[in-house]
């Protein structure tokens, strides 16, 4: 059950990250600060996505993170595509959004903290 749930990360990245931006857009940011904003949103949340799994190298991390990539493709397609139309996958904003939502995750075993440090707390 338990990995059933950490393959649906890709839903709350991408609704935090559209969250981000439609309240940058809401008070008429559309500028570089609306761009960092949705990118922070989409590291953090990506990165305790990646961070959740508990794995200890980037390679059990990457087809979880595809996954999520490919959840946020396809939410994509149905969400923005109709507005927006397929313009959006061509947009350079949209394709380093796709490769931080795919590389952040990589990281979290790197930082991950050392049990010996958890223990001493």
């Amino acid at each position: 059950m338990r990995s059933k749930l950490l393959l649906l990360w890709g839903i709350p990245i991408y609704a935090i990250s559209y969250l981000a931006w439609s309240g940058f857009s809401l008070y008429g940011h559309f500028g570089f600060e609306s761009r960092v904003g949705v990118c922070l949103a989409i590291i953090s949340t990506s990165f305790i996505a990646g961070r959740s799994l508990h794995f200890s190298t980037w390679k059990d991390v990457l087809p979880y993170s595809v996954l999520w990539l490919g959840t946020i493709v396809f939410l994509d397609i149905i969400y923005a595509v109709p507005s927006s139309g397929w313009y959006i996958f061509s947009d350079p904003n949209i394709l380093f959004s796709y490769a931080l939502i795919t590389l952040v995750p990589l990281l979290a075993p790197a930082v991950r903290t050392p049990p010996s440090v958890v223990h001493s707390l």
